[in-house]
């Protein structure tokens, strides 16, 4: 159903605060793990942002955060790319939902933990083999639970959403 993405909920980034900072990411976003990514002319290069994804068990509206820890439906990871020198179209600004919803720029998997118990992560991203980001879901300024009730309230959350919880810090800024 519906791809939702967190930006700025790791200590590290800047500008980060308390504030739920989201975004809607289109479907055609997805792409398998270890699937071959085509880079679109306009895109010159990518952020790697290495996450962990949850996905909802239910429809909710409204919900508590108390009462969000009971929705989850498991766990996966995902690269969440970000295309920070997209080229403009006649000088005007790239939104946001370019920069984050091009074909292939949300890869999932390989695995999805059906486990709806809240736990802790250690996030590893690695580029040809060399580690570029590291972080753990501990040092998340916002945890799962205040993010599907904060996000409930705008809209109402189906059933296999997947929410992409933000990243840590990058090592390196693009490749």
């Amino acid at each position: 159903n519906k791809l939702i993405g967190i930006g700025k909920n790791y200590p590290s980034h800047e500008n980060s605060n308390q504030d739920i900072n989201f975004f809607l990411m289109t479907n055609n976003a997805l792409i398998a793990h270890k699937k071959k990514l085509h880079l679109q002319k306009k895109i010159g290069s990518l952020i790697a942002e290495g996450e962990l994804a949850v996905v909802l068990s239910k429809t909710v509206k409204n919900i508590s955060p108390e009462d969000a820890k009971k929705v989850i439906l498991g766990y996966t990871i995902c690269n969440d790319f970000s295309a920070r020198d997209v080229q403009s179209f006649q000088g005007e600004k790239i939104p946001a939902s370019i920069k984050k919803s091009s074909d292939g720029l949300l890869p999932l998997g390989p695995y999805f933990l059906l486990e709806d118990e809240l736990k802790d992560f250690t996030i590893k991203t690695y580029k040809n083999k060399k580690l570029i980001q590291k972080g753990s879901t501990r040092e998340m300024i916002n945890n799962i639970p205040k993010l599907i009730s904060y996000i409930s309230t705008f809209f109402t959350l189906k059933r296999f959403d997947l929410i992409a919880t933000g990243t840590p810090e990058p090592k390196t800024k693009s490749f």
